[in-house]
């Protein structure tokens, strides 16, 4: 048994049995951290003392847990150098805000500190979370290739072992999109579900925050967390009942689930992947139809413009003052924002308003839709394109092809994986009614155990 390769709950049961101990499970992550990582890259600071200062308190408190009432007590996790953490450096991965030491933390990280979660460390992003390679981090399964972004720091850590669980943000699919690369789970809440501030921007209207792990199961388990209105985010909701997530209804009796078609262009692999959680939802009583979103290749588009208008205001002021900082690509993305105009920002949010009608429309009568997680494996490193059915297609554009239309309707989404291609992993996405994250984890973790694939930790 590698301590570092278990389950949230599975840790946590191995805890209250005296089995195991909060230390051995850090220090198994640690070891694998100075094995692997100065390959896989996954991490800006490594918070080693801290986590095994607190692993030993831990190891007196889950004496006094027997119920297991604290599931994230002495469980190591891992948060996107997004997330502000007082007294440890969080600088978004870029040279803008070296040396930035935050004197509060962020909500999302407060909460799990106070679940009993021990940070392992701060994991790296694609610059300000705007891009999807997450340079210079690698991809575990082949280190050739890249993690995807910009959360491909916490996707990494999650694949090679470093951690239990993670955090990561989500503008155009930055969650789901190195969670399918990387072969773990990752899940876009509703938006609002989970408190931003504290969380540097890329978007004010489209970053989700939200939780990343090996299973639906643990996902649940860290949403339980982190979910819930705090009174620095006017625009976070309110909790819906302690334990809702992890406890959520699965799939009984005649599963209603729109399976989305026309995505565009996709690998065989892919689409194997596809076929395959189709068939593994059917043999759960899922009853399948064929559904259309007309215009779901135009969702990057308008996802991108408001991305884009919204991240060159945030940065206005230090890129005027010192735009030598930041890194080429990212300088040029905040730049193109300033070049669009007030009608093209209106005409996404429009476009925006019309797929969260016709999602709303697709789910009053189903209880899920089901579409591909990523086009295509896991890119090659530095390469500006992909081939997918004989075209060539820019690297950005065409991960969030199939991610960003979630963040444009605000609905929960999860990406789980479905199979392999050449080795790499492949996926799916599961989306959901808004609020209904309950039912999408308890869905997903029964799709994962019917698929019972592999992972790399």
């Amino acid at each position: 048994m590698d301590p570092a390769a278990l389950s949230i709950a599975d840790a946590g049961a191995l805890f209250r049995s005296g089995e195991l101990s909060p230390v051995d499970v850090v220090r198994a992550c640690l070891d694998r951290v100075g094995a692997l990582d100065p390959t896989v890259r996954a991490f800006e600071v490594v918070t080693d003392e801290l986590a095994l200062r607190t692993a030993r308190a831990a190891e007196k408190k889950v004496r006094d847990d027997p119920e297991g009432r604290r599931p994230l007590l002495g469980i190591p996790v891992a948060l996107k150098d997004l997330v502000e953490t007082a007294g440890i450096p969080t600088t978004a991965s870029s040279r803008v805000l070296a040396g930035n030491v935050p004197e509060r933390d962020a909500p999302v990280w407060r909460r799990l500190r106070r679940a009993g979660s021990i940070l392992v460390g701060k994991t790296r992003t694609h610059e300000f979370a705007y891009g999807s390679s997450t340079p210079p981090t690698r991809n575990p399964w082949d280190t050739e290739r890249i993690p995807g972004g910009s959360s491909g720091g916490s996707a990494a850590a999650l694949a090679a072992g470093f951690c239990l669980g993670a955090i990561g943000t989500d503008t155009a699919g930055s969650i789901r999109i190195p969670s399918a690369l990387c072969g773990v789970v990752g899940l876009k809440p509703t938006y609002g579900l989970v408190p931003k501030s504290g969380v540097i921007p890329l978007s004010w209207t489209l970053d989700h925050v939200g939780p990343m792990a090996r299973s639906p199961r643990d996902a649940a388990v860290l949403l339980d967390a982190i979910a819930g209105h705090d009174a620095s985010d006017p625009a976070s909701a309110p909790r819906r009942g302690r334990g809702l997530y992890a406890a959520g209804a699965g799939p009984r009796g005649s599963l209603r689930v729109g399976v989305i078609a026309g995505t565009g262009p996709t690998t065989a692999g892919v689409c194997a992947g596809l076929d395959a959680a189709s068939a593994a939802l059917e043999e759960l009583g899922a009853e399948l139809d064929e559904v259309v979103v007309e215009g779901w290749e135009t969702a990057v588009d308008a996802d991108f413009t408001i991305l884009g208008a919204e991240a060159a205001v945030y940065h206005e002021h230090d890129l005027a003052r010192r735009p030598e900082l930041y890194t080429d690509d990212v300088r040029v993305r905040l730049e193109w924002g300033f070049t669009l105009d007030a009608a093209a920002f209106v005409r996404a949010m429009r476009a925006a308003q019309r797929f969260r009608d016709r999602f709303d429309d697709l789910l009053a009568d189903r209880d899920l839709l089901l579409c591909p997680g990523m086009p295509c494996p896991a890119p090659p490193a530095g390469a500006p394109a992909v081939t997918i059915e004989g075209r060539d297609l820019p690297v950005d554009r065409t991960l969030c092809r199939n991610t960003s239309i979630s963040n444009l309707t605000g609905l929960p989404a999860l990406a789980v994986p479905s199979g392999f291609e050449e080795g790499l992993p492949v996926g799916v996405q599961l989306i959901g009614s808004r609020w209904g994250e309950g039912f999408v984890l308890a869905a997903g973790q029964a799709l994962s155990e019917a698929l019972s694939l592999p992972s790399l930790a």
